[in-house]
């Protein structure tokens, strides 16, 4: 049985104390959490159901979103 150091067992990439992908990756889904759940009221007219597999699955749903949207379904939240 090998015995690691400290030192070793730490691969993730840190700045001053903070895991940078760890983080970026963390914001990443959480953007896409809310830009699912924003899809999700806008689709339904409300809230409904939906916003369960939108929040859990939130990248799933954004494709699902895409590929059985109507011709005036609009996904910008811009507009």
């Amino acid at each position: 049985m090998v015995v690691k150091k400290e030192e070793e067992e730490e691969e993730d990439i840190q700045v001053m104390g903070i895991n940078i992908f760890g983080d970026m990756f963390q914001l990443l889904f959480f953007l896409l959490g809310l830009y699912a759940a924003f899809l999700s009221f806008k689709r339904n007219k409300g809230l409904g159901w939906s916003i369960i597999p939108a929040l859990l699955f939130s990248p799933i749903y954004i494709v699902y979103v895409f590929a059985t949207k109507d011709k005036n379904f609009k996904m910008s939240p811009l507009k």
